[in-house]
């Protein structure tokens, strides 16, 4: 014999739209819906997607514009510091060049290229490059940029093996120059010299230097 079965209506946990039917036997509820009133343990529920307020976007742009900032200002003291070691350095390796070539009678060259310079010792028509750990050859950092103004003209780096050179002389006289050292877009260093052998360092916005 069979039992009755009832059927109901069954809707979500708002109440609102029918959701499917349930049949009723013996007490249970045969697809697992409820009845109003109670809650449906298989409620879903939806996120909605949010963009980003136009506080947020600018507390990003503050942020990145910091970063950059910062980022710039410190390439900017690297290339200032490695200008002026480099200048600091050619203008008492000068000095000392000069003492030398006094002290041991014997006339000396720098010899000046893009990628760095080196220092020879002049016997006869030749110039033997000096190799010892005062003098020997070096090179610029990739970023330097020069700007050599030599006997009062401008200088050309184009032949590698025929750079400018400075003389410097056992009588103490030095060939005249000017030598600018600057990183990209930097206030330049200045290493100038006279015909007496007085060789000065000039700092960035400086009218004068000191003499070696």
């Amino acid at each position: 014999m069979n039992r009755p079965v009832s059927k109901l209506r069954c809707y979500d946990f708002k109440g609102h739209g029918f959701i499917s039917h349930g049949f009723i036997s013996h007490g249970f509820i045969s697809h697992g819906f409820t009845s109003h009133g109670s809650k449906n343990p298989f409620k879903s529920y939806s996120v909605k997607n949010r963009g980003f307020t136009l506080i947020e976007m600018l507390v990003v742009v503050l942020v990145i514009s910091i970063i950059i900032t910062f980022a710039s200002l410190s390439v900017g003291q690297h290339g200032d510091r490695t200008v002026e070691e480099e200048a600091k350095r050619i203008y008492y390796l000068l000095g000392l060049a000069s003492e030398e070539a006094v002290l041991q009678g014997s006339s000396m060259a720098m010899l000046i290229r893009k990628s760095g310079y080196e220092f020879a010792k002049i016997e006869g028509d030749k110039l033997v490059p000096i190799k010892d750990s005062v003098f020997r050859k070096r090179d610029f950092p990739d970023e330097l940029r020069l700007e050599l103004e030599y006997q009062g003209e401008p200088a050309s780096f184009e032949d590698d093996k025929n750079p400018p050179r400075v003389y410097v002389f056992s009588s103490g006289e030095m060939t005249e120059f000017t030598l600018k050292l600057k990183f990209f877009d930097t206030e330049p260093y200045t290493v100038r010299a006279n015909f007496l052998g007085q060789v000065r360092l000039v700092a960035p916005g400086a009218e004068d230097g000191s003499d070696v």
